[in-house]
């Protein structure tokens, strides 16, 4: 613009530069919420060439005191309690757990029963030596007495070999004396029953005819009988060879021996009579069978003598009015047949033998041999709250008769030596026919074995060993 034209500045143009000629006075400026500033007083338009009064200067440079904020005094009382909550939680916690440990504990002590010692010493069996397989594996289920099934349907225990082995519907379980335990098998019979010799045993079912052979921790054999016969009775030698009495297809019965590989060695068809009981020799060669028919609208029990070798009966007798329920070798040729109502030992030597026959006085509520002995409970005779155990030698003689007050539930019979399962404890008479208790019990019992003195006794769902 030509300097000339100075006075002749347009209106507009003099609005403009009013600013410019207005810089003497105090600058302002505008916040973004329409406040007004005063910029000159602010410390970034000052002109940093100007001195400071020393006071001012040392205020600038101390470090500004620190104060918490609301918001962290807030967090940090959350946080503590927090803290606080926490640890009630875990502590009310701990009581429960606590309490729920001692009821527990307390429930397993009074589920136990009290340990009583026997009056008299209990004379041990014969040792039986374990024949173990050691490279077989061992799963311990648990240890230590009682031994818990959660099935709560034993049926029935066996002393086998060096262990006790116990029979439920669904499982065959193998215990060691030190309370271990391991399912050896899982069966699903429906009627389970369990023979033993030495250390191999046998378990057949009668109804679906299925069964097997076990010998210490391992299953030897399985099997179902011809045309999955129904099973009768059954048993088992000390070399793991067996014996199976069925229904016959084409006869009343049919009796099959095996060895313990399942190999047939010998059958034998019983025509017209029911076999109810069998037994093997020790010499595996001769064989016991006992049949019931009827007669004249009586029982009949007929006795048969096998041999393996031959194809004929080598001896037979019958028993009028007699229902058999076992049988057994005695000793030389001797022979022994429990009946509902008697005990008879005959000789098969003899062309006509005379029977020695024991009649029980009762009728029997427990019996059980163990080959040469036999021992019989029965109500003790006119009276309604006693109860006799006699024990039977071989030739049917009475070694001693022992009386208690308790109902005998179950009898073992080792030797000269009887158990008694009552309701109230377990029992043991001697040689001499005195009794001792053994241990006392605290609830109802199902049955007994012994092993090496040792006495196991059962209920639906514990075993215990005294």
């Amino acid at each position: 613009m030509d300097p000339k034209d100075e006075n002749n500045v347009l209106p507009e143009q003099a609005d403009a530069k009013a600013p410019e000629e207005e810089a003497p006075q105090a600058s302002r400026g505008f916040s973004v919420f329409a406040d007004e500033l005063e910029l000159e007083n602010a410390g970034i338009f000052r002109d940093r060439s100007d001195p400071e009064p020393a006071g001012e200067a040392a205020a600038d440079n101390a470090a500004p005191p620190v104060y918490p904020s609301a918001a962290k005094q807030t967090q940090r009382r959350r946080n503590l309690r927090s803290l606080i909550a926490a640890g009630v939680i875990v502590l009310v916690t701990a009581l429960l757990v606590g309490g729920v440990f001692l009821l527990v504990r307390q429930r397993d002590e009074q589920a136990q029963p009290p340990a009583v010692e026997p009056v008299q010493s209990v004379e041990e069996t014969p040792q039986v030596q374990a024949e173990n397989n050691a490279s077989a594996p061992v799963r311990a289920k648990a240890k230590g007495f009682p031994v818990s099934f959660s099935s709560n349907a034993i049926r029935s225990i066996a002393a086998v070999g060096a262990n006790i082995y116990v029979l439920t519907d669904e499982t065959l379980s193998l215990v060691t004396p030190s309370g271990a335990c391991q399912m050896l098998k899982v069966i699903g019979y429906v009627e389970p029953v369990i023979v033993s010799c030495g250390k191999y045993g046998l378990v057949f079912d009668r109804l679906t005819g299925k069964y097997l052979v076990f010998c210490n921790a391992k299953i030897v054999l399985e099997g179902t009988s011809e045309d999955q016969a129904q099973i009768l009775t059954a048993d088992i030698a000390a070399d793991g060879s067996f014996l199976l009495a069925t229904k016959g297809k084409e006869s009343a019965s049919l009796l099959t021996y095996y060895d313990k590989d399942g190999k047939m060695l010998f059958r034998w068809t019983c025509a017209k009579d029911h076999i109810v009981a069998v037994s093997l020799a020790e010499n595996r060669r001769d064989i016991l069978c006992a049949a019931l028919n009827a007669k004249n609208g009586e029982i009949l029990t007929r006795l048969y003598l096998l041999d393996t070798y031959s194809d004929q009966t080598q001896w037979e007798y019958s028993l009028k009015g007699a229902a058999a329920i076992d049988c057994c070798f005695v000793s030389g040729s001797k022979i022994a047949v429990v009946c509902a109502d008697r005990r008879v030992v005959i000789d098969t030597k003899k062309s006509k033998p005379t029977p020695h026959v024991f009649e029980y006085p009762e009728a029997p509520l427990a019996i059980d041999s163990d080959g040469e002995y036999t021992a019989v409970v029965t109500p003790k005779f006119g009276s309604f709250d006693a109860y006799e155990v006699r024990l039977l030698t071989g030739s049917n003689k009475v070694s001693y008769t022992f009386q208690t007050d308790a109902r005998v539930i179950g009898v073992r019979c080792v030797g000269k030596r009887s158990y008694l399962l009552t309701e109230k404890a377990v029992l043991t008479v001697g040689p001499s026919g005195k009794g001792s208790v053994v241990t006392q019990i605290p609830g109802v019992e199902l049955g007994l074995d012994v092993l090496n003195g040792h006495v196991y006794h059962y209920s639906l769902g514990y075993l215990f060993k005294n």
